[in-house]
């Protein structure tokens, strides 16, 4: 095995001051050493040279090339020690150095190598090659037989929109049973069934279920059934109902339905729709004109499209009755009432200025106003209790300031 010598760059410093100290020994020991000052003088012919003669320099030569291999020779010994441990013999510093042509080296320094000397016991025992033990054979191993494993699917949630369709047809289902065993009358059955497509649009009646009805319930249902399944479907879909589309499809089903007064006030002022100044109270002092206008607001008036304009038509009547036997005290006669329109008109109101006679005698009326649709031909009227007093304290305060400021 081959060892590499690694140079350990920490002994430069040691390694230079050898280095001077031995060329510093060299020099001092081939060095002549000087003659006195008053030697003797030397025979005649021979030759007073001053300095050594080339004998003693090719001397001195010999033995510094010697010192230098001999000094590299143990520079190498010591570094190879000190790589790798054990494997060679190093001189240690107090240690006589071998003859080189006779002489031996002193050291300048001991110290310089001190990083150089052989390691310590303990660090021998760190740094030394663990014995190698008998490794034993390894023990054949069975081959491992596998297991053919059959790979099961991943679990897969049930859909939401599925879940919740299936949840609703078994609901669906449950209440149809409970309807169909329930000891209701017939038509009312089928009606319960026909509203179920408002939770279910796709729900559809069994012809058995209809079987017992009379054939214009039972398209009376059907129809119903096909208007419960617009709503669900409108609002399935999250959008607004529309009210109107569905109140002509409503009104289609069952017809047209009469004229109707919703809503009469006697009032001071009317500005538009739902907005007027409604009058004191209803008694009035006798004697006296009572001015007011008639408010009627009205429901399912016909309303007629020609060409792009939507007509409705009505004629109005106020007539006064004496509550006691009767008879009609006073009259207001018909007035027609015409609008027109570009879109259909979904609130409708009538307003008629009138004044009550200053003739009327005292005690208790009826007011009728009656109001007929023209297109429709349908007809309605509405009451209105009134009471005509002599004595002004029977009279709300601010009927009773107004008939006072106009008889002053």
């Amino acid at each position: 095995m081959s060892h590499q010598l690694k140079f350990p760059f920490s002994l430069l410093p040691a390694l230079s001051l050898c280095a001077a100290s031995l060329l510093t020994t060299g020099c001092a020991t081939n060095s002549a050493a000087p003659e006195p000052a008053h030697s003797a003088p030397k025979p005649p012919g021979e030759k007073n040279d001053i300095g050594p003669s080339p004998s003693r320099l090719a001397q001195g030569d010999d033995t510094i090339d010697a010192q230098a291999d001999a000094y590299a020779k143990r520079l190498a010994q010591a570094l190879e020690a000190r790589n790798n441990p054990g494997s060679s013999r190093v001189i240690q510093p107090n240690e006589a150095a071998p003859a080189a042509n006779g002489t031996g080296i002193e050291w300048v320094n001991p110290q310089h190598l001190r990083t150089a000397s052989a390691p310590k016991p303990e660090q021998e025992a760190k740094t030394a090659t663990p014995p190698i033990e008998a490794v034993k054979p390894a023990e054949p191993v069975a081959p491992a037989v596998e297991v053919a494993v059959k790979p099961q699917p991943a679990p897969t949630k049930p859909d939401v929109a599925t879940q919740t369709q299936a949840d609703r047809e078994a609901l669906l289902k449950q209440i149809r049973q409970r309807v169909t065993d329930s000891n209701d009358a017939a038509v009312h059955k089928a009606m319960s069934l026909a509203a179920l497509a408002i939770v279910d649009p796709s729900f559809q009646l069994d012809e058995n279920e209809l079987a017992a009805l009379p054939p214009t319930q039972r398209e009376l249902v059907r129809q119903f059934h096909g208007l419960f399944s617009s709503l669900g479907t409108q609002v399935a879909s999250g959008q607004p109902v529309d009210r109107n589309a569905l109140g002509d499809r409503l009104n289609a089903i069952i017809g047209e339905q009469p004229l109707a007064i919703r809503n009469v006030k006697l009032c001071d002022r009317v500005r538009s729709f739902g907005v007027y100044e409604e009058l004191p109270g209803t008694t009035f002092l006798a004697g006296r004109e009572q001015p007011m206008v008639v408010y009627v607001e009205l429901d399912h008036f016909k309303s007629v499209k020609t060409g792009a304009i939507h007509e409705v038509k009505l004629s109005q009547e106020l007539v006064l009755y004496n509550d006691a036997d009767g008879l009609a005290v006073w009259r207001q006669p018909e007035q027609q009432i015409v609008d027109e329109s570009r879109n259909q008109r979904r609130d409708f109101y009538v307003v008629q200025p009138t004044r009550l006679p200053a003739r009327l005698g005292v005690g208790k009326f009826v007011l009728k106003v009656r109001v007929r649709d023209i297109h429709g031909g349908t007809r309605d009227e509405v009451s209105v209790p009134i009471n005509i007093v002599a004595d002004p304290a029977l009279v709300k305060p601010d009927v009773k300031r107004d008939a006072e400021g106009k008889a002053g």
